[in-house]
């Protein structure tokens, strides 16, 4: 058997193993918090809001703010800020 490949040696340092997500429905709107953290200063946060759209019922307007490290694996290691607006067909 060949040997095991590790392509991204340090993944598990700045994603960690797990996360506590906390999902708040109020009447049509959802609101949801994660939270991860690895016991060092390598932390994330993402706070997402929803709300079905004024036109239809089966389309979410929908807001996500990002902080900290893991938002994709192409830049798991580098801390990221971004604030997200789109639309969603599923919560």
């Amino acid at each position: 058997m060949p040997d095991e490949i590790d392509y991204n040696p340090e993944l598990i340092d700045y994603m960690g193993h797990g996360h506590l997500r906390f999902i708040l429905p109020y009447k049509k709107s959802m609101t949801e918090l994660t939270l991860r953290s690895n016991f060092s200063a390598k932390n994330m946060v993402e706070l997402s809001y929803s709300y079905p759209a004024l036109w239809s019922e089966d389309i979410f307007l929908y807001i996500k703010a990002f902080s900290g490290y893991g938002e994709s694996l192409i830049d798991y290691d580098n801390s990221i800020n971004k604030i997200g607006l789109g639309f969603s067909i599923t919560r």
